[in-house]
């Protein structure tokens, strides 16, 4: 190997460490496909050096390209065209599901419950009885537990939120978790709890599974791309191979996309878990203070306090700044 090709070796490697696998692996199966597409023949040994170029272009048009790539995926692209509007109206189907079967579980319970006072009043219950009705009424609860969970990880809380497909819903729920459980507008506070994050080493864990998603999504374009033009020369030439992959894309940008809806769940818990931990490090350096004996009551008040006023400047009586540790000085030794 020459000079030149081991310069483009160590370049790709760094490259590799800056764009991630995530975004390199998407533009080189973008870049070899067309090309493959074209001409299938084309692939020698010297190729893989000749578009190193095209891949890395591409690499950063991912990476540039990343949020407006995820807005689309989630459906804030042209939200009032039909077919978006349809498929809201399936995820909203699916979200009140969700709230019937909770309902239907609670009812089957309580049905349970009756059945067990009626059997005790008439002093009918038999131990056995007993231990068969505790377990059909732990069984309901397991799935009542069950589908809360499936509603607080896949949708947003309130049937206005809901997101046309259920890759934005899922980013939504954990967006929201922050303001549901704590009263944290997670768009105002992340920037400024990133540096704790990155200081305690969490910051890696959520890297790694964002670069998950990001190999998700980007594989999804790439056959969202691939698609048309196999589609076309399939039409044009006849060729079997691009035949099999007019038909077998769809197949695997559905297997895909299903994937990236489980990594953007798996983000987003390392975000929630990361909200969990650090926020309390957080209110240390922006010198937040709560009061003595302080309440969940008191930390959603305080956290609602800070939000608003990084949003807007919007203060209301808001008192939650420690301004006596903020300017305080260590002492000197004498």
């Amino acid at each position: 190997m020459g000079a030149f090709e081991s310069k483009i070796l160590d370049a790709l490697k760094s490259l590799a460490v800056s764009l991630q696998l995530s975004m390199l692996i998407p533009s080189f199966l973008l870049v070899g496909g067309v090309l493959w597409l074209i001409n299938p023949s084309i692939f020698t040994t010297d190729l893989f050096l000749e578009i190193a170029f095209p891949v890395i272009t591409v690499s950063y048009l991912f990476n540039a390209f990343n949020m407006v790539i995820f807005r689309f995926l989630e459906g804030y692209i042209r939200t009032d065209s039909t077919p978006l509007k349809l498929l809201r109206e399936y995820q909203l189907s699916k979200f009140y599901r969700h709230h019937q079967r909770i309902y239907e579980y609670n009812e089957y319970k309580r049905k349970i419950a009756k059945l067990r006072n009626d059997l005790q009043h008439a002093r009918l219950l038999t131990e056995d009885m007993k231990k068969q009705l505790d377990r059909w009424e732990m069984g309901w609860k397991d799935r009542i537990w069950h589908e809360k969970e499936r509603l607080e990880e896949r949708f947003p809380p309130t049937p206005d939120r809901i997101l046309p497909t259920g890759f934005g819903n899922t980013i939504h729920a954990w967006e929201l978790y922050s303001d549901r459980r704590y009263c944290i507008d997670v768009a105002q506070i992340w920037p400024r709890f990133a540096p704790i994050l990155l200081e305690q080493k969490y910051a890696t864990y959520i890297e790694n599974e964002k670069a998950i998603l990001d190999l998700f999504v980007n594989l999804l374009v790439v056959s969202g791309l691939l698609w048309p033009i196999s589609v076309f020369l399939f039409a044009y030439s006849g060729r079997l191979d691009t035949g099999l992959l007019f038909g077998g894309l769809p197949i695997f940008a559905y297997v895909i996309y299903r994937g990236a809806c489980v990594a953007a769940s798996n983000w987003g818990t390392t975000l929630k878990a990361a909200i969990d931990l650090y926020r309390f490090d957080l209110g240390k350096l922006l010198k937040l203070k709560l009061p003595q004996e302080a309440t969940l009551t008191d930390e959603r008040a305080m956290w609602q306090g800070i939000s608003e006023f990084l949003a807007y400047g919007r203060l209301d009586n808001f008192k939650g700044f420690d301004y006596a540790s903020a300017f305080a000085q260590e002492e000197k030794p004498t």
